[in-house]
């Protein structure tokens, strides 16, 4: 060893190169278990910087000396994460499952795919049986794929009860098993390379969506929502499924020409919460109103009546109503606990209409979009609240911002923009043309909106 660096190591395993679609975790962890790695000197051999305590993160593969190793071991390997998560990084948490998934038979002979890293993939392509993220042997998680650390302690063992957490342990005649079927398991990984190819252009919004939400990290809602999006819109594979199931519409606009030019940034008084944006949200809110009863079984209109700062009780209340009175504590102050409250005299939220805010410019279709985005979001959490009986006022107010799953774009005559949202049935007032109701089509104009203003930027 001369300056931190290893050289000339006896390696096993140096003539099973890496499967096309072997994932840089799988590489590793065989590596380290056919050579009685642990953890310290793993790093040392694997890391560029050999000093750091960094690395074992396998979504973010910049630590690994793959230099090193293909001199070492005589491959020409790169690892496959960069390539493929990296095109969609805002939609990691979406498409990619945090923790450590394996085939508990792929694993027996020391094989681990990218691919069992899709969070909609549940089976294995080649042996069919059910993905796992648990030890076969005691079912504790094996922990997170973007912090893999302790799985090279002792590799191929799951860390808390230290047996072969794939049920059986790995020997090098079992991986030469596998690595004799490597053009067919290969095979069997190709139609999620092509699926992942036609899909990076096709969910360019959904990333741009997931980008826009600038210092917050999608919470379990908007997960599931863009998981949804995702397979809507570029449908999964045989053997992935949506888990959720849930449906999904899309709310937009598309302007182009002289209206859709960016401004400088407005400095008007109340900008964001008087003038065209009291007028859209006035507006939205008459049309959710001829569309939400607003009284309940006992003909008297619906209050929240809250103890205190505790909880009141939802007994009569059906989600859209719910969802109306959360809308306006959302946007409007002080806040309404009445499904009937009226409109007039009404004072919006100094910047709710911010994050409709796009090229500096504040459409009135854009403000419309946060509306119905907010809303629809909303029914979703008064339908949990319902669900469980009772709310409290602390879940009373929601920030647009936090809510919805927005991506828009301004550039030289265009402005445009789009949400996601759970689709309502049919009767809703939400999924129609006048509410900024969107298709497919619409989606694959935005996405050359976001290309190009992408591109644009990176030339600056």
């Amino acid at each position: 060893m001369a300056g931190n660096r290893v050289t000339n190591w006896a390696w096993t395993g140096a003539d099973q190169a890496p499967l096309r679609s072997e994932s840089s975790f799988g590489v590793l962890l065989r590596l380290s278990a056919f050579n009685h790695l642990g953890r310290s000197l793993a790093r040392r051999l694997f890391a560029r910087n050999k000093s750091s305590r960094a690395g074992f993160g396998f979504y973010r593969t910049g630590w690994i000396d793959d230099h090193f190793l293909n001199a070492q071991l005589g491959w020409t390997w790169q690892s496959p994460e960069s390539a493929l998560v990296l095109p969609l990084i805002h939609l990691q948490e979406v498409l990619w499952a945090p923790l450590v998934r394996y085939c508990p038979l792929c694993m027996q002979g020391g094989f681990h795919a990218i691919w069992f890293q899709l969070s909609a993939l549940q089976v294995c392509p080649f042996h069919g049986c059910p993905l796992k993220d648990r030890c076969c042997v005691c079912g504790i998680p094996l922990g997170q794929y973007g912090s893999a650390g302790e799985l090279f302690e002792r590799p191929l063992h799951c860390n808390h009860c230290q047996s072969p957490f794939a049920g059986a342990p790995v020997g090098l005649s079992d991986s030469l098993d596998i690595w004799q079927l490597r053009e067919a398991i290969d095979a069997s990984f190709d139609p999620y390379t092509q699926w992942l190819e036609f899909a990076h252009e096709r969910l360019i919004s959904l990333d741009e969506a997931s980008a826009q939400r600038t210092g917050q990290s999608l919470g379990p809602h908007a997960i599931r929502l863009l998981q949804s999006a995702v397979h809507d819109i570029a449908p999964y594979p045989r053997g992935c499924e949506s888990r959720e199931g849930r449906s999904v519409g899309y709310v937009g606009w598309r302007l182009i020409g002289e209206e859709s030019r960016a401004m400088p940034f407005p400095s008007k008084y109340r900008y964001l919460s008087a003038g065209r944006a009291l007028d859209v949200y006035r507006a939205t809110i008459r049309t959710l109103f001829r569309n939400v009863e607003v009284r309940g079984r006992s003909a008297l209109p619906l209050r929240l009546k809250f103890e205190g700062d505790r909880s009141s009780e939802l007994v009569e209340w059906n989600p859209s109503q719910l969802a109306l009175v959360l809308l306006r504590c959302a946007f409007e102050l002080p806040c309404v606990l009445d499904v009937a409250a009226g409109i007039a005299g009404i004072g919006i939220r100094e910047a709710v209409f911010a994050a409709a805010l796009v090229g500096n410019r504040l459409q009135r279709s854009s403000c419309r979009v946060l509306i119905v985005a907010t809303y629809g979001m909303l029914v979703v959490r008064a339908r949990e609240y319902i669900a469980r009986g009772y709310m409290s006022r602390t879940h009373l107010v929601a920030s647009p911002r936090e809510l919805i799953v927005f991506a828009a774009v301004s550039d030289a005559g265009t402005h445009a923009g789009m949400a996601v949202i759970p689709a309502p049935d049919d009767k809703s007032p939400l999924l129609t043309r006048r509410m900024g109701r969107s298709g497919l089509a619409d989606i694959d104009l935005l996405n050359r909106d976001v290309i190009r203003v992408r591109n644009a930027r990176e030339q600056k």
